[in-house]
């Protein structure tokens, strides 16, 4: 029913004698709603940075920068990144922004889900696994939504399970018709590295500049203060040559590849997705079966474009409830050669 049929119906239960003032504010709040739905779409494909194919060589790519390095690696980590690979992407767009906590309680409004962090579904069992959530439903309303406690928080990224992150980019994808899904770990650098150049920092300059370009210690004590969390609205900082704000620095990334250290050394060449399965895989990130992560949760000089880690999937995920509190977020991608503006 449009907006003029919802007018109408409510006119004629006015004349009816019906209880037109609950049903006035059902219908406001739908349509409310529904506005808000309809512009985040927009603004979803509105800030989808296009950015052209090409090849590049995938990896810490010290020894190919030999002017600065003198063929040494920059990198003191490991996890497979030292394996330099070449990789050719075909053309796709990437969110200018993280997902946000006010974009993602949309989302969930939608599909007529609540807080996903109750605090009342801690149990025994995520205690044993070191993860006590005590994030709970005040604290979740509080970081989505705008409070004068808590200014533009709901615009900082979401904390989300991979699953959560997978689950909106799809959305997006079904209320656009485009093929939206989180971006592949070769998509994430290539554009982190201005398509694919020696960057070593995903910033304005490639420089790390604490204050500047990155959140300093003292900033983020400060948010911390106002919001209880370290992460920023997303945009607070200056932008990548491409476009793109907060590559790196404000919280992790998730990407759509399952994790295997080895995999770089088996690499395909064209448009690589990562392996084909889960590899299971012990240590940092959990014990299990992992996905790549990318970026990391609060700015270190160490991080740099080609850093890459994992974090375990927690096999008991619904969209309903999240067991364990993720300080890990996302942005889509679009797997389309053209620009979608």
């Amino acid at each position: 029913m449009n907006k003029k049929g919802l007018i109408l119906g409510c006119s004629l239960g006015l004349l009816m004698g019906c209880d037109s003032q609950t049903d006035n504010v059902v219908i406001s709040q739908d349509t409310a709603l529904q506005s808000e739905i309809a512009e985040l779409i927009t603004r979803s494909k509105a800030d989808m940075v296009f950015i052209e194919g090409g090849e590049f060589m995938m990896g810490d790519f010290g020894p190919l920068d030999k002017e600065k390095t003198g063929g040494l690696y920059y990198g003191i980590g490991d996890y497979g990144v030292r394996t330099i690979h070449k990789v050719r992407l075909k053309s796709y767009s990437l969110s200018r922004y993280q997902i946000t906590f006010h974009d993602y309680l949309l989302y969930r409004q939608s599909k007529g889900l609540g807080n996903p962090y109750p605090i009342e579904h801690i149990t025994a069992q995520n205690r044993e696994h070191g993860f006590n959530n005590k994030f709970g439903n005040k604290k979740w309303l509080k970081m989505s939504t705008n409070t004068p406690e808590s200014p533009r928080q709901s615009e900082t990224p979401a904390f989300l399970p991979w699953e959560a992150a997978q689950e909106y980019c799809q959305w997006l994808g079904e209320q656009t018709g485009l093929p939206y899904s989180l971006p592949t770990e070769a998509q994430w650098e290539y554009a982190a590295r201005n398509r694919g150049k020696f960057v070593l920092y995903p910033t304005d300059n490639g420089q790390f500049e604490p204050g500047r370009n990155v959140p300093s210690y003292e900033q983020r004590q400060e948010r911390r203060r106002l919001g209880g969390i370290d992460s920023f609205s997303v945009g607070s900082f200056p932008a990548t040559p491409l476009g793109l704000y907060d590559m790196g620095f404000n919280k992790s990334e998730w990407v759509s590849d399952w994790f295997d250290p080895d995999y770089y050394s088996h690499s395909p060449e064209a448009d690589p997705q990562g392996p084909a399965e889960a590899v299971f895989t012990d240590g940092y990130g959990g014990t299990g079966f992992s996905k790549v992560v990318r970026g990391y949760e609060y700015p270190m000089d160490l991080i740099m474009t080609f850093f890459r880690t994992k974090h375990k999937l927690w096999l008991e995920y619904t969209p309903e409830v999240f067991d364990g509190l993720y300080y890990v977020t996302a942005r889509c991608a679009v797997n389309h050669d053209k620009p979608l503006n």
